[in-house]
Order: structure tokens, then sequence, then C-alpha cells
């Protein structure tokens, strides 16, 4: 099978990203049938598909570029490399920025609502994430931290490097993740309210910062160096700056809605101590004995930076237009 895919230039890692594109599109085009009875919504099939084939390769270039950007000096000496793509080498939150900003601007020249465009892509980004997540197992990538606590050790979330010790399985615990928040994504896409404008988008940031919540775990558990700028990872950086605009975005939003009344008392002060604490965990994983106990800190740091923008998408789903 490896001489196989020697010979023809579609690698394994190709193949299921393919495989990942159709599937989310798949997804997409039914989750927007509902959305399609919002009149300012515009959510033509043709336009749907037109606005995913025209976003999803600029979202590759900027996955790309960010990836070369991040680790420049690997491309300095072999520039020739840059466009072998098949070879591994994509920034998921490249995708996710370029996809998001092509999908705002483009569906602007196609007279087609953006946001709730968003929304019906939104559905199925876990779901293309959970397989990108499984590809990298073509691709060497995805190996985590030593596992310290031997309860924890597993065949499903476990590998072994060459000197026999038990580390992380990253990349298959970022699938799992993804897996359950497509299901999530499910469920709430029933209960999404069709019919209050109000709500525009927030699907599409739910699923995106659901995401950046757990990736700020998740690269930190990384043993590799890709994507780092010195000490600081790059897509972890990038997830902690998302939940933080994220959080100001939905505070100005419920001020402007007459929604915010004394919740600034706890929603600024939460959202400042989530990202304090997750970047000091940081730093206390690369010295920890039990690097375990750090990362559910972590975690927990996590989910309070993103827990203002949670209840504010659930506050403005409830009020009515």
């Amino acid at each position: 099978m490896k001489e196989f895919f020697k010979m023809y230039p579609l690698s394994p890692y190709g193949a299921m990203i393919s495989a990942a594109l159709f599937l989310w599109l798949f997804v997409s085009l039914k989750s927007a049938k509902p959305l399609k009875k919002q009149k300012s919504a515009k959510l033509t099939r043709s336009a749907l598909i037109a606005l995913f084939a025209f976003s999803v390769p600029v979202g590759f270039v900027f996955s790309r570029l960010l990836w070369c950007v991040s680790n420049y000096q690997d491309y300095l000496m072999n520039p020739a490399s840059i466009y072998k793509v098949w070879e591994g080498g994509l920034s998921l939150w490249g995708f996710i920025l370029g996809f998001w900003l092509t999908s705002i601007l483009y569906s602007k020249h196609i007279g087609v609502s953006g946001a709730y465009a968003l929304d019906a892509f939104a559905v199925g980004l876990p779901l293309f994430i959970f397989i990108l997540r499984l590809s990298e197992v073509f691709t060497g990538q995805g190996v985590g931290r030593i596992i310290t606590y031997d309860f924890l050790i597993n065949p499903v979330f476990t590998v072994y490097d060459i000197h026999g010790e038990a580390r992380f399985s990253v990349y298959r615990l970022e699938s799992v993740y993804a897996l359950i928040l497509f299901i999530v994504m499910c469920v709430r896409f029933k209960k999404y309210p069709r019919k209050n404008t109000n709500a525009r988008g927030d699907l599409w940031r739910y699923a995106v910062g659901a995401y950046a919540m757990a990736q700020i775990v998740f690269e930190s558990m990384r043993e590799d160096d890709y994507m780092r700028f010195g000490f600081v990872r790059v897509s972890q950086a990038l997830a902690i700056l998302i939940l933080l605009i994220f959080a100001f975005f939905y505070v100005a939003r419920l001020k402007k809605s007459g929604l915010l009344k004394l919740h600034f008392l706890w929603m600024i002060p939460l959202t400042l101590i989530g990202a304090a604490l997750t970047i000091y965990q940081e730093f206390m994983v690369d010295a920890a004995l039990h690097t375990e106990k750090e990362h559910l800190i972590m975690f927990l740091a996590a989910f309070l930076l993103f827990a203002p923008s949670l209840f504010s998408i659930k506050r403005i789903s409830k009020r009515k237009k």
C-alpha cells in the first residue's frame, strides 16, 4: 500500500482531507435548509456551494502561510518544500481564519447573509476537524508529553516513543473531542432559534470558541516544536486571543442590546482571570512533575475564559427581535 502511494500523488493525508471537505459540505447543505426560512439569509444551494468552493482554497492558503511563517527556519533552508502540502504542514487556525474572512467578504459579493452561511458551516466544522486530526497519523505529528500516571495509559490515547516511554496521543484526543463537539453541535442546532435574527453567527462562534477552549490545552500537551516563536506556541496564543476577542465582543453586544446590566461585573474579570491563569499554567507545565494536573487546571481556566461567551450566546438566543 505504501508503494502505491509513492507512485501516485494522492497521499493518505490528502485523501482524508478531501473526504473531510466533502462531508463538511454535505452537512452544511443539510444545516442550511432550516436557515433558508429567514428572508435575509438567501441561502440557496448553489450560493452555499459557491461560497464553500471559494472559501476553502483561500482557507488552505492561509493555513499553509501561517504554518510556513511559524516554521520559517525550516523553509528558509528548503524553499521548494513550501508547496508540498501532502507531506503535512497545515495550520488549522490559519484555515479557520482564512475561511471565516473569505466567507464574510465573498458572501457580500454574491448577496448571501454571511452570518447565516457561517451558522450553516458551523455544524460540520467539528466533523472536518475530527477527520483532519485523525489524518495526523500519516504525518508523525501530534505526539504529546510523557504520561506520568499509569492509570492514564491505554491503547487508544497512548503512543510509545523510541525509548518505550508512554506518551499522550494528542491528535487522537483532539479528534475524539472534535467528534463530541460535532454531536453537541447537532443537538444544539435542533434547538437553535431559527426565527430569532438576534442569534445570527452565534452558532459559528460557539463552535470556534469551543474548539479554541480545548486547543489551549492540547497545544500545551504537544511535545514537538512546530509553530513556535521562541517559547510561544502560535496556535495556543491564537486560541487565547480569539476567546478574549469573543468575550469583549459579547460584552459590547449585550450592552447594545440592553442585556448587560450588572453582568459586566463578573464577565470582564472572569475573562481576564481565565486568560491569565491559562498563561500561568503554561509556564507551570514546563516545571511540573505531573503535567496532567496542570493541564486539568489549564482546561478549567480555558473554560472560564469561554464562559462569558457561552452565557452571552444563551442570553441573546432567548431574546426576541
